[in-house]
This record gives C-alpha cells, structure tokens and sequence, in this order.
C-alpha cells in the first residue's frame, strides 16, 4: 500500500492576519524584531489638485480611493482648509 507524504498546511488568511496582529503587539511592547518601522516625510503643504491630477482622477474617484470626503476634498482643492 502506497504511503501519503504530507505536506506542510498552507497558512490560511485567519493565519497571517493572527500572526500580523501578534508581531504588531510584540512591535507596540518594544520587541523591534517582531516588525519593521517606516518613517515617512510628510511636506507642511501638499497640492491635492496637482496629485489627483497627476493621478489622473476626478474627485470622485480620488476620495472613493483614500477615503476622503468631497468636502473636505474640496476644501483642501480651494485651500480653505490646511491640506
């Protein structure tokens, strides 16, 4: 009789999301090996209308995208909001 080999399980999406949270609670505790810190430099001013231009949005489509409000998308468009 012919013997199964077994293969390792593959991790399934519960799997990585309990082994994401896990690292990210080690992380938030001080172990530094359980993640990777980014920095990211953020400019005082950022033109949204030349992005979402530069993207090739309209409104619509870029507040749908990175969940901003037309408002506030417009707002930030005439500068009467700090953007």
């Amino acid at each position: 009789m012919a013997r199964k080999t077994s293969r390792p399980r593959t991790p399934t999406l519960a799997d990585e999301i309990t082994e994401g949270l896990t690292n990210a609670i080690r992380y938030a505790k001080g172990d530094k090996s359980a993640g990777i810190e980014h920095r990211v430099e953020v400019p005082d001013r950022v033109d949204v209308k030349r992005v979402r231009a530069k993207l090739g949005m309209s409104q619509t489509t870029f507040s749908k995208r990175f969940g901003i409000s037309m408002a506030t998308l417009r707002n930030w468009g005439t500068g009467a909001t700090r953007s």
